[in-house]
């Protein structure tokens, strides 16, 4: 059945993600803290001035690292999409095949509720042709056996077309009287 590559892709993208995620994650979260990037030193002291060096280049690392967790936000965000709509692919393939099930087995129930009918129809018809047939046995020795068997021959190539009409649906001419 095809699938459009979905689970494929599913699995690919999962075994690309997966040894990288933990790298990112934590290379991620080494560089975007202003702190780790430029430690205080020795040097610093409690108070430090807004026009000094270290403050612009605390500044400038702040920005870089705002703008650096925005990058790595987008980043993950676009991840996640492919991966939802790599899912909703799924999903969707799935229910496809979902209903197709549903319609093979509906129509499935259908024809074994069609064969039940046909096979009563047949066993109702084939009792009343028995019972029709057995009637005509006390006029033998009046009509004589010729023409009874005349009579049995035609009755049953009826009841076969009938029979047949009734197993193809015809219920008109399973019907019809002679």
């Amino acid at each position: 059945m095809p699938h459009d590559g979905a689970i494929d892709r599913t699995t690919d993208l999962q075994q690309q993600l997966s040894p990288r995620v933990p790298a990112v994650s934590e290379g991620s979260s080494a560089t975007s803290d202003a702190l780790t990037v430029i430690p205080d030193g020795p040097e610093s002291t409690l108070v430090e001035w807004p026009w000094s060096q270290a403050a612009a280049t605390r500044r400038r690392v702040r920005a870089a690292t705002l703008e650096a967790s925005h990058g790595i936000a987008e980043d993950r965000l676009a991840a996640a999409r492919r991966i939802q709509a790599t899912w909703n692919e799924l999903a969707c393939v799935r229910a496809a095949e979902a209903a197709r099930t549903a319609v093979l087995e509906a129509r499935a129930d259908g024809e074994a509720a069609r064969l039940s009918l046909a096979f009563r129809r047949l066993v109702q018809m084939t009792t009343t042709f028995s019972t029709e047939l057995s009637a005509l046995e006390p006029f033998r020795a009046a009509l004589g056996d010729e023409i009874l068997d005349a009579i049995r021959e035609r009755a049953l190539n009826e009841f076969a077309a009938r029979v047949a009409a009734a197993m193809r649906g015809d219920s008109a001419t399973a019907r019809r009287q002679p």
